[in-house]
């Protein structure tokens, strides 16, 4: 039998098998001649570090001054981090101290490679930068020009929470048009896209500048200020919010020819309190003076999730009552098919969806991440929806063996639980080695949920996983997450804090969790050193 030397194989089959191979016989094989050193090196490392272990040099998923290192050393690291997440391998550190508040966070990069976590607390923005790879931390202020740049930073920090103070809170952060944009919505109902004009260094803040404000529609009799945005998110030039409107109070005289003597406390108070309306708008993000797209809902809306594909098919909306998570299929255009939402889950008690977020598109457990939808739910839960199966219908609801007081939904694959705790779920994230993870902001004690979706089950119920506490032992809920492939970043009411699975610095301790599954089932363990550590 004739045989044929790898390097006469044409191109595309010999990258095919290459593809198959394992780490340390890519690297091994690169030794062999400089023509197997150039192909690998340039086609099939980044494939392997990419599509295997979730590593990209273009988002915040490596280390810093990482985009100096070969291919083979950024897949060797990114191999090490698996092993980390395997055994639960990670130390912590806080970060920041501020004023009690309800903060957002946002992985953010400004160019040329310059990335950090952003984070909004109040009215004020902090930008939150790696200054080694030991996961040293240091904060830069940042500025809205002609906002807020009239205020000094000391000022603004002591400034008594008024009317006018809080309307400036923002609420939420979203992607802008390109790097070094962002989007802000304010309790005043204002959503601004910034761009930086300045990256400051040397005791200069960040500025930032606007460049286009996103107006949300006028309801007849609105008061000033009395629109609120609690959620944004944008994709493929889409900008979608998630906004109440409180509407003037009924007419005194009006109301009173409607009260009756025989109303409840509680009929009486709800006949008397401002009406509302809910809705959700989507704006082009590069043509703010286009007309939006306007739906409206019976409940409040708190969180949004366009789909992660270039040009979306779809927007997730999670709000309160009994169903409380929908889903509006999109055009070419990305306008709305139908303004009337198609529900995707049911509960048996009123509930919210309070986060959402899809798998990564580059590296996923999932088939199809673009129709992959994870919800956190106010019920404690975290259930994953695959969107190619066929929404439910309330007459079609499945009697749940997870939860006796709730069901599930036809297109519902996976539910993740902390059998330990019913605290609400109030934030979720993916990602971590392989893009196999999913971390989920608990309600109390800063404690964050980590699964890992690979793990097998008996049933549809995912329990594998561990639940960590952040540290300083705060009290407080998990408002904000970011998951990159070493870190996990949070924030709470009063500081921040990052999970850290790469080389710890001087400052990062030991984490302690409690494993859902396994041998030590809830007891509290401890992490540090390399291994585990079982508190007594």
């Amino acid at each position: 039998m004739r045989t044929c030397p790898l390097s006469d194989l044409p191109s595309e089959l010999l990258l095919h098998l290459l593809s198959f191979l394992p780490l340390r016989s890519l690297l091994s094989l690169s030794l062999t001649s400089r023509s197997f050193h150039s192909l690998i090196e340039s086609h099939s490392l980044p494939h392997f570090a990419l599509h295997r272990l979730n590593y990209s040099p273009l988002t915040l998923k490596h280390i810093h001054e990482s985009s100096r290192w070969t291919w083979g050393r950024r897949a060797l690291w990114s191999e090490k981090i698996e092993g980390k997440w395997n055994e639960w391998e990670f130390t912590g550190v806080g970060f920041g101290a501020w004023d009690r508040s309800m903060p957002c966070l946002k992985l953010w990069g400004v160019g040329d490679g310059v990335k950090g976590v952003l984070i909004a607390r109040g009215a004020g923005l902090e930008w939150w930068v790696a200054t080694d790879g030991k996961g040293t931390m240091s904060c830069m202020r940042v500025i809205v020009k002609g906002f807020e740049e009239t205020k000094s930073w000391n000022d603004r920090r002591r400034v008594v929470a008024t009317k006018t103070s809080a309307l400036d809170d923002i609420t939420a952060l979203a992607d802008g048009e390109r790097e070094g944009e962002i989007v802000v919505s304010r309790v005043s109902g204002l959503v601004q896209r910034l761009k930086v004009v300045d990256l400051g260094g040397g005791g200069r803040p960040v500025v930032l500048e606007e460049k286009a404000r996103y107006a949300l529609p006028m309801i007849e009799r609105q008061r000033p200020g009395s629109t609120a945005v609690q959620a944004l998110h944008s994709n493929g030039g889409l900008l979608v919010s998630a906004s109440t409107t409180r509407l003037r109070p009924p007419n005194p005289n009006k109301l009173a020819q409607t009260m009756d003597e025989n109303d409840s406390l509680a009929h009486a108070l709800a006949k008397r309190a401002a009406p509302k309306q809910h809705q959700i708008v989507l704006h082009s993000l590069s043509s703010p003076w286009e007309s939006p797209s306007i739906i409206s809902l019976p409940t409040k809306p708190w969180s949004v999730q366009l789909s992660p594909s270039s040009t979306p098919t779809w927007l997730a909306i999670g709000h309160t009552g009994t169903s409380p998570l929908s889903l509006v299929q999109l055009d070419s255009t990305g306008s709305p098919i139908s303004t009337t939402p198609t529900p995707l889950a049911f509960t048996s008690k009123s509930t919210s969806v309070y986060s959402l977020t899809t798998p990564s598109l580059n590296c996923s457990p999932f088939l199809r991440p673009d129709q992959t939808l994870i919800a956190a739910f106010f019920d404690s839960t975290t259930r994953i929806y695959d969107l190619r199966l066929p929404s439910p219908s309330s007459s079609s609801l499945v009697t749940s063996d997870w939860d006796s007081s709730s069901s599930s939904s036809t297109n519902e694959i996976l539910r993740l639980i902390d059998p330990w705790s019913d605290d609400p779920s109030y934030s979720v994230s993916s990602g971590g080695s392989t893009g196999s993870y999913i971390s989920v902001g608990s309600a109390r004690n800063s404690a964050v949920r980590l699964f890992d979706i690979r793990s097998s089950s008996s049933s549809p119920v995912l329990k594998r996983g561990i639940t960590a506490f952040g540290p300083g032992g705060d009290r407080s809920p998990v408002y904000g997450l970011g998951m990159e492939n070493s870190r996990v970043w949070a924030v709470t009411e009063r500081k921040g804090f990052v999970f850290n699975l790469q080389e710890g610095g001087a400052m990062e301790e030991s984490v302690s969790y409690v494993e859902h599954e396994g041998e030590r089932k809830g007891k509290l363990r401890r992490t540090g050193e390399g291994r585990i550590r079982e508190i007594d």
